[in-house]
């Protein structure tokens, strides 16, 4: 089983590149809609944090994480077979996040960019 949650500076994410294979969409496609989500509504900011990865070539590349209410915003937008099925062992974002989030006794909603 995939893990889609990773906890970062405390808080429970999941990064662009993981959303990518998951949903089998190339990572520049899945950068686009959280970027149209954030520039359609300001509000949003708050769930998505921009930050860089480094390729095996040695390049550094943009990518976000993103909170759990970032991610269902992000993948309400996606379409497909893999996008509509709620059965998919890979597909339990929300599950999986409460049952993290209740092990560490907290819940987050905004992605601070503590070092």
């Amino acid at each position: 089983m995939l893990n889609l949650v990773e906890i970062r500076n405390q808080q429970a994410v999941t990064s662009s590149q993981l959303v990518a294979d998951v949903f089998k969409k190339q990572h520049k496609h899945v950068l686009e809609a959280i970027e149209k989500v954030k520039a359609e509504n300001s509000a949003v900011t708050t769930m998505f944090f921009e930050s860089t990865y480094t390729a095996g070539t040695g390049k550094s590349y943009k990518m976000y994480y993103m909170n759990r209410d970032g991610l269902s915003l992000l993948v309400m937008g996606f379409t497909g077979k893999k996008a509509l099925s709620g059965n998919s062992n890979t597909l339990r974002p929300s599950t999986r996040w409460r049952r993290n989030s209740k092990r560490r006794s907290f819940r987050r909603t905004r992605i601070t960019a503590h070092g």
